[in-house]
């Protein structure tokens, strides 16, 4: 699941300016990198993506949830937090990832 995320946001990333992406990531260093699954919707909405589907807010929450137990977050997973931190780094994964294919060759 976690490797689904990393590549749906790597192609996010890669189809946005480095202006764009920035103002993203500042976006979401601005709340300091919690976020419920909606506002995370909403943002890449503004940024001209298109929404998560249900299937990778299920991927979202199962990886970078905040509250480990099901009982303490809310029933509707549009309201449910998740940790944002590994989500904006894809995109300087991404590059040190090419960088080390080079390397290998």
């Amino acid at each position: 699941m976690r490797n689904q995320v990393l590549d749906h946001f790597n192609t996010i990333a890669t189809s946005m300016s480095k202006l764009d992406w920035d103002m993203f990531s500042a976006e979401i260093i601005n709340k300091k990198y919690f976020m419920t699954i909606k506002d995370l919707n909403t943002l890449l909405v503004q940024s001209g993506q298109k929404p998560l589907v249900a299937k990778m807010k299920d991927f979202l929450f199962e990886t970078y949830k905040v509250k480990r137990n099901i009982e303490d977050n809310p029933d509707d997973i549009n309201d449910r937090f998740i940790n944002t931190k590994d989500i904006i780094s894809t995109r300087l994964m991404k590059k040190s990832k090419k960088i080390d294919d080079l390397i290998a060759i």
